[in-house]
């Protein structure tokens, strides 16, 4: 190690070099050190204090979230080697709603040191306050180097009204008349400036056979005067006619409109429909295809006894398909029909010769036997 005379110490490093032994191990200690004549790492003409330059986040309108007040605090930095004291105050013209906390004065940092929250409390911020945008800002001064630069540190926060909502959920939703699912959020208001949040949808769950919802996806955001919308969509392929029920339902949760974090955010209740489709007799069914097209649901016809649909094959030329559920089959015409026993099924091609598969549904109990399907 190097020494000579100390005048002010900003700091001080111990470098050891390598050391090397010849036996099986050897101790070293540094004993009976000490620095006289030191200045308490006082350099300020060396100093150079920095803060934050801007903090932002988003708080609920809310005290109940654990947290009624937020307060203003920042880091503060000294980017050279020479240790000083600083002091904060918070700037006259930041927002009346900011309360005076208790701002650092005269605070020591030394050379290149880092003081976290070293601002101490500028201002507090009551949570309860009705929502809007509030800014505060905070002048950090060196205090023993008048020739080094002020720093100003902004600091916004946006106080949201929790989501309002409203939904169509209070009736049954008749999926073959009126399939629209809605979520509204109210508009924010009434006072100028206010805020209100988001609701963000988390998981859908679907039940019911035959039922699936597009929209209201995961992630969809309904924000202020925003109403999202979810379609009910019924597979009636395969299926007997008579009245369907299922559910669909969504799990919800406080979000930032401008798609940032959300310090505080409460639960939201979740919101669930019941969902209804009538699916009536439907005896003949018919489809237009292209080359290559896929014969799978293109077709599908059904009573409250049987229903029978096309689920595989592909056109090898276009085509019109034409599938009737008809009293009287064309019996013997092996290139058009297929028939079983008491709900005869014919099934017309413009172009024969095409493989496919088609599938019969019965009612429980009304299961043909072997003898009386017949298959031409």
């Amino acid at each position: 190690m190097d020494g000579g005379p100390f005048i002010d110490i900003a700091y001080l490093e111990l470098l050891v070099d390598e050391i090397t032994f010849s036996g099986n191990h050897s101790e070293y200690a540094i004993d009976n050190f000490s620095v006289n004549g030191g200045g308490s790492g006082f350099d300020p003409d060396n100093s150079f204090v920095s803060a934050t330059t801007s903090i932002g986040t988003n708080r609920l309108n809310t005290g109940t979230s654990g947290n009624p007040t937020f307060a203003f605090q920042f880091d503060v930095d000294n980017l050279n080697f020479g240790g000083t004291t600083f002091s904060v105050t918070l700037d006259p013209t930041s927002d009346p709603q900011f309360t005076t906390g208790t701002p650092a004065t005269a605070q020591f940092i030394g050379g290149n040191q880092s003081l976290s929250g070293g601002s101490d409390i500028v201002a507090t911020i009551d949570t309860n306050i009705p929502s809007g945008d509030y800014q505060a800002s905070a002048t950090t001064t060196n205090d023993l180097n008048p020739l080094a630069p002020d720093i100003t540190t902004t600091y916004q926060i946006t106080i949201f009204d929790p989501p309002d909502l409203t939904d169509n959920s209070g009736a049954p939703i008749q999926a073959n008349i009126n399939p629209d699912l809605t979520l509204v959020n109210a508009s924010a208001g009434p006072h100028a400036g206010a805020q209100r949040a988001s609701a963000e949808v988390t998981t859908k769950t679907v039940s019911g056979a035959g039922f699936s919802v597009t929209g209201l996806e995961v992630g969809a955001l309904a924000d202020a005067s925003e109403t999202e919308i979810g379609t009910v969509q019924f597979d009636r392929y395969g299926r007997l006619s008579g009245t369907y029920s299922g559910m669909f339902s969504v799990e919800l949760k406080m979000a930032d409109p401008n798609r940032s974090f959300l310090n505080g955010a409460q639960p939201v209740l979740s919101v669930e429909w019941d969902i209804n489709y009538d699916l009536g007799d439907l005896f003949a069914d018919n489809a237009t295809l292209a080359a290559t097209d896929s014969y799978d649901k293109q077709v599908g016809v059904n009573n409250g006894q049987t229903a029978a649909t096309l689920i595989d094959g592909t056109a090898s030329t276009g085509q019109t398909l034409s599938l009737v559920l008809s009293a009287n089959p064309e019996v013997g015409d092996t290139a058009t029909s297929a028939a079983i026993a008491g709900d005869p099924i014919d099934l017309n091609f413009t172009t024969s010769g095409d493989l496919y598969v088609l599938q019969f549904t019965y009612a429980e109990g009304g299961l043909p036997t072997l003898e009386t399907i017949w298959i031409f």
